[in-house]
């Protein structure tokens, strides 16, 4: 009898502590576009960090000018990464520098360069209240460097 009321109640407590877990994990479902010069970012990362110590980091991928995720509520960092291959001028101009051009290992054909400015991802200026009120956040980047 006193196995059966153990496991029961062992049982219970496992039961009530992942209820809890699953309804109050307070966080918040935002979705929203991301354009770069009006059109749709082709492709990249959205994270969202938090500016101080309360709530949890997020990130997730954009698709076609698109990101969904799920974030904490709080004030929050966002940086927005997206990448391409470097062009042939830049391969030369990378070979060019004597410290690579005698490095096998230094491959740039394979690499890809962080194309958008600093201000969206190293050093954003983007931050956000995260709150119940945010559904959506879109994110309208520009960039004079041609892609």
């Amino acid at each position: 009898m006193k196995k059966n009321i153990f496991a029961l109640s062992t049982f219970l407590l496992f039961l009530s502590l992942f209820y809890y877990g699953c309804n109050n994990d307070r966080l918040l479902s935002i979705s929203g576009n991301v354009t770069l010069d009006g059109k749709p970012l082709p492709e990249g990362i959205i994270m969202f960090l938090p500016s101080g110590t309360e709530g949890n980091s997020a990130s997730t991928t954009i698709t076609n000018g698109k990101y969904s995720v799920r974030v904490s509520p709080g004030k929050m960092v966002i940086r927005i990464l997206a990448e391409r291959p470097y062009t042939e001028e830049e391969i030369k101009k990378l070979r060019a520098n004597p410290m690579y051009n005698n490095d096998p290992m230094f491959q740039p054909e394979k690499m890809k360069k962080q194309y958008l400015p600093q201000k969206y991802n190293e050093k954003s200026l983007l931050n956000e209240e995260i709150h119940g009120n945010n559904k959506s956040l879109n994110f309208n980047l520009e960039c004079s460097e041609e892609l």
